[in-house]
């Protein structure tokens, strides 16, 4: 069943919510870019989400065994984020958007500040 609205009633415009869904399409673009000129591989092993390199490197940087672990868990960290606007096909990133754009603005306007991101 694909949504088409809610019946949640809001007069007010969400920026960020336009915000993300054009991220999202600009993102979208530059990985078809990457993709017809074949460096999709490399941004994809770069920018996607490991579980096991995120653990390896939470658990160097808790224990304290190496100081530059820090450094590593910020940049491994990044990926939480990255991974969020990469989508692996166009089904994929029409059926986010649409979710986004019908349930997005239903966000409190209070909390939209930073907790519409998490």
């Amino acid at each position: 069943m694909i949504p088409i609205s809610d019946s949640i009633l809001n007069f007010r415009k969400s920026i960020v919510n336009y915000l993300l869904i054009g991220i999202n399409i600009a993102i979208s673009f530059w990985e078809l870019k990457l993709d017809i000129s074949g460096q999709l591989s490399h941004v994809i092993n770069d920018w996607e989400v490991v579980p096991a390199r995120i653990s390896t490197v939470t658990s160097d940087a808790f224990n304290g065994a190496n100081p530059a672990a820090w450094i590593a868990w910020v940049i491994v960290s990044n990926s939480l984020l990255s991974g969020m606007f990469l989508h692996s096909s166009f089904s994929h990133i029409v059926g986010n958007l649409l979710f986004l754009f019908v349930f997005g603005k239903n966000r409190p306007l209070a909390k939209v500040k930073l907790t519409h991101l998490l």
